[in-house]
This record gives structure tokens, sequence and C-alpha cells, in this order.
């Protein structure tokens, strides 16, 4: 399994209010690179706040179309605010035993991601809102 990894100094850096997203590109690095068809298997975040998430996977770099044909999600996971686990100075979500399908049909060699605030508390821009995420392809 390959691990890839968000950089928390430069991507999900944004404020997001309630039902706001955030959306990034990934780099795949390593053996993952070369792959057409892959397979997320994990997914893990780590975060200053307890907010509820929505994780989803994209084919493309994502586009804001009207029309619904050219929606180009794959698939998403949900995590509650009471899946976090409390560590000394953030919260951890984590899952594994996925099987969700992924193609970068951009074929620039990244996962295309956008990360969804469902909690009613926003969540903070930089620092003070910084989120890492990790991602377990085969």
């Amino acid at each position: 399994m390959d691990f890839i990894r968000s950089d928390k100094d430069t991507q999900f850096r944004d404020a997001l209010p309630q039902y706001a997203s955030e959306y990034e590109e990934i780099s795949i690095s390593g053996d993952a690179l070369g792959r057409v068809d892959s397979f997320i298997r994990t997914i893990r975040i780590l975060s200053i706040q307890n907010l509820a998430w929505t994780v989803v996977f994209y084919s493309r770099a994502r586009t804001y179309e009207a029309d619904y044909d050219l929606d180009t999600s794959i698939e998403f996971h949900n995590f509650l605010a009471s899946d976090g686990i409390a560590t000394a100075t953030s919260y951890l979500y984590a899952v594994s035993g996925l099987q969700i399908p992924y193609r970068d049909e951009d074929h620039v060699g990244t996962l295309h991601i956008g990360l969804h605030n469902r909690s009613a508390t926003s969540k903070n821009a930089g620092d003070t809102g910084m989120i890492q995420m990790t991602f377990g392809l085969t």
C-alpha cells in the first residue's frame, strides 16, 4: 500500500462555514504514480478542530458545472464529529477497509479531493483550522 499525504502548510487552509467545501489536488508519488487504476483503501484526517467532515473523490479537477452529466465525483466518505479521537493537540479520524476505485482522468498524477464541512461550527482558516489527510492506495 502506498500512502499519499496532503501538505498541512499549503492545502485545506481555507475557512469553511457549514456546508462549504475546499478542493485540492494532492500529488501521487512513488509506486502509486504509474497506476492507471487504483483503489483507495484508507482515509486518515488529522484536524485541529473536532468537526463533521465529508471527503469526496473526483476523477478530474473539480469544476462547477451546472450540467450533472459533467459531474466527476466518484465516491465519498462521511466522518461524524464523534468519530474524532482527541489527541494532545488535535483530533484523529480514520477509516480502513475501503475499496473505492480511483482513476485520475486528467492524467496529471493527483488525487482530486473535496473536503466538506458538515458542522454548524465553521472550520477556521490557516493554522487554527489545520487539516492533514493521508490516503492509502493499492
